[in-house]
């Protein structure tokens, strides 16, 4: 398949347009019958035409990951908190994600490592730090997208999850005036409102966000067409306009600060919007079908979003942390975590809503495999790369927060 096709033009995204929790697609859950339909399978790799530069093979490449299953399985998977005294059972979708070795290029590496050592603005950058950190955030892509070969996509994927990162450091240990500043003036430059202040350049690390951001913007332009970068960058600056929504969150003493409004602001910052408009394009951009990817899209987010605040609930205990799902809960509920049967209450509430969430996604894939012909159509096979990020996100935060993870199928 084609990436760069000249009328691939993708759905233009209002970048204030309020985002619509999908607790509502849990309603389907409740009148949709469950359906057993054979995927055929296809697809091993994507290809783009017309790549704008070939980067020396500098550095080992790599691995590389893929998934052996068209239709995933629900499966269980139990993770014990010790320090809250609670065992989590969290739905979520396996495609049977295998790693199948070593990329045969090392092009994005190279490229990634370049981006890094232009974010660090550091000539003594340790170079075997900055490969490590290199390497470690590609292979965190092909895990997350395994179907995603297309080494460009997977380049300006690499770069927003190493900006975003980069960025969420930078906010925690910044006085909320500056960041809120810093973002604004980062949307201006990513929408192209704005030129780009030549004191980001001169002074980089006393406006670090705004240089960051403009070297990332940089960096992905070159590898995008412009369509594509429009859309990419627009969806950016949505997580940079929620990002700015969370500080003033925090900082709102109102009745305001409910778990619906936490929730809006969670499925944005969660950061993976970006990711999913590469995927868009990638496999249809030109198809009728938008509305039920976008539908699928907040879905996975929120999913996500849930997992990181159950999975990290007991960091962000210790940390005093205000903004995790269950915290809000807690709030909404007049109680505090060191009531135990409070905590298992509004702990049990957030995982039900996740777990809601991911059967959701599940239900809505079985539509699409019942309304298609047998033939995987573009939207769905564009669904279901979207929808695989919701169980193997999971499974990454398991890992990177060395908890023992047992699992078992769930049968449907």
């Amino acid at each position: 398949m084609n990436y760069w096709r000249d009328s691939g033009i993708g759905p233009s995204l209002d970048p204030v347009r309020p985002i619509i929790i999908p607790l509502a697609l849990i309603i389907i859950i409740s009148v949709l019958s469950a359906s057993k339909c054979f995927i055929s399978w296809r697809r091993n790799s994507a290809t783009e035409g017309g790549s704008p530069r070939q980067t020396s093979g500098l550095y080992p490449p790599a691995s590389q990951n893929e998934r052996t299953r068209g239709k995933p399985t629900m499966k269980l998977c139990d993770i014990v908190l010790k320090a809250c005294d609670m065992t989590l059972q969290f739905r979520f979708l396996d495609y049977g994600i295998t790693n199948t070795g070593m990329s045969p290029t090392s092009r994005v590496t190279s490229a990634h490592v370049n981006l890094l050592r232009c974010i660090r603005n550091d000539p003594a950058a340790d170079k075997d730090e900055l490969f490590q950190r290199a390497a470690a955030e590609i292979e965190t892509i092909r895990l997350f997208f395994p179907d995603v070969r297309s080494e460009i996509v997977q380049i300006c994927m690499a770069a927003w999850l190493s900006t975003l990162c980069t960025i969420d450091d930078i906010i925690e240990e910044t006085e909320p005036p500056v960041v809120k500043a810093a973002l604004n003036q980062s949307i201006e430059i990513l929408l192209g409102q704005k030129e780009v202040d030549l004191e980001v350049y001169l002074r980089p690390h006393e406006n670090q966000v705004t240089y960051i951001m403009t070297q990332f913007r940089n960096h992905c332009s070159y590898y995008l067409s412009v369509p594509v970068a429009e859309d990419f960058l627009t969806e950016v600056t949505n997580v940079c306009q929620a990002l700015i929504w969370e500080l003033e969150y925090r900082q709102d003493n109102s009745n305001k600060k409910g778990l619906h409004t936490y929730l809006q602001i969670r499925a944005r910052t969660i950061g993976i919007a970006p990711f999913f408009a590469l995927i868009r394009h990638l496999y249809c951009p030109n198809k009728v079908k938008q509305a039920a990817i976008f539908d699928l899209q907040r879905a996975v987010s929120l999913a996500a979003g849930l997992q990181n605040d159950l999975i990290g609930l007991e960091k962000d205990l210790h940390d005093n942390e205000s903004m995790n799902a269950v915290v809000v809960a807690l709030r909404e509920m007049d109680k505090n975590a060191s009531d135990q049967s409070s905590l298992r209450e509004a702990t049990c509430r957030i995982l039900r809503m996740h777990n809601n969430c991911v059967e959701a996604i599940f239900r809505i894939l079985e539509i699409w495999n019942k309304l298609e012909a047998v033939e995987i159509s573009d939207e769905e096979f564009c669904g279901h790369v979207i929808a695989g990020f919701a169980g193997s996100h999971m499974m990454w935060c398991t890992s990177t927060k060395r908890y023992r993870v047992t699992t078992q199928k769930l049968e449907h």
